[in-house]
């Protein structure tokens, strides 16, 4: 796949948009969106990873902001280099209809996720890759997706894993984020942590599930309510896929 791009898209590799209009019941037939996301012939791009948003604060409200990785290799075929591995945002202003790839991370950086701050800024969290520090890495951008600032450590640490993240609005105007990730050694233990500084640091708050654990996805369905959506089994974190709903007086009460 990565080794010869152009191969991969003759074969068949693209990338479709399908509609629901009835809460996921029945869905449209997919529609071709692959053209609208190359930006250079030989890059592979732009690769869903995590729920996307609608921006709701700001000159871009209105939005829809989906957190995409990328492989953007100096040409093509190529051989695979973590120094090429991106992630990115593709947006549309216009309810879906078409699609913009937005500006791209730092390298060397495994999946991301998305959420909107207070001030309408986009924040992007991002997992560890091999060869960086076991911790994971957000990057800000305060254009609607089209540009990204430098990436930045965080203190929570990560174990190269994908995680979930959504937004909590208090009842005193702030914005606090909460996410769902695995922080150990290895893929297990998924932990809910929260942010209540626009994710510069991070509180582990309690283990969601003490066992094999991987990629989840979190949102929130109302202000106080919450799903998350993970990856676990009795012998390895790719069996099963876990639901889990909770609100936020059980999170804030968690106990070891």
């Amino acid at each position: 796949f990565y080794a010869n791009i152009q191969e991969t898209r003759r074969l068949g590799r693209a990338w479709f948009q399908l509609v629901s209009k009835d809460d996921g019941r029945s869905w449209s037939e997919p529609r071709e969106i692959t053209q609208q996301l190359i930006k250079r012939r030989h890059w592979q791009e732009w690769s869903p990873v995590h729920t996307g948003i609608q921006l709701q604060i700001g000159k871009y409200a209105g939005r829809l902001i989906v957190p995409v990785r990328c492989y953007c290799p100096e040409n093509d075929p190529s051989k695979h280099d973590l120094r090429f591995q991106t992630n990115s945002v593709m947006f549309s202003d216009d309810d879906g209809k078409t699609w913009i790839p937005g500006g791209r991370s730092q390298p060397r950086f495994g999946e991301c996720s998305v959420v909107e701050l207070a001030d309408g800024s986009i924040y992007l969290n991002q997992r560890v890759s091999p060869g960086q520090p076991g911790f994971r890495w957000c990057a800000i951008s305060k254009d609607g997706g089209q540009s990204f600032e430098p990436t930045q450590k965080t203190n929570l640490t990560d174990q190269r894993c994908h995680a979930g993240i959504c937004a909590i609005d208090t009842n005193d105007g702030a914005r606090w984020l909460l996410m769902s990730s695995v922080p150990g050694k290895r893929r297990e233990r998924l932990t809910l942590s929260i942010s209540s500084d626009a994710g510069e640091t991070w509180e582990p708050k309690g283990i969601i599930h003490k066992g094999h654990a991987a990629y989840s996805d979190l949102i929130a369905i109302s202000n106080d309510r919450f799903v998350c959506v993970f990856e676990a089994g009795k012998n390895t974190s790719r069996r099963d896929l876990v639901v889990v709903r909770f609100d936020l007086e059980w999170l804030m009460d968690f106990g070891d």
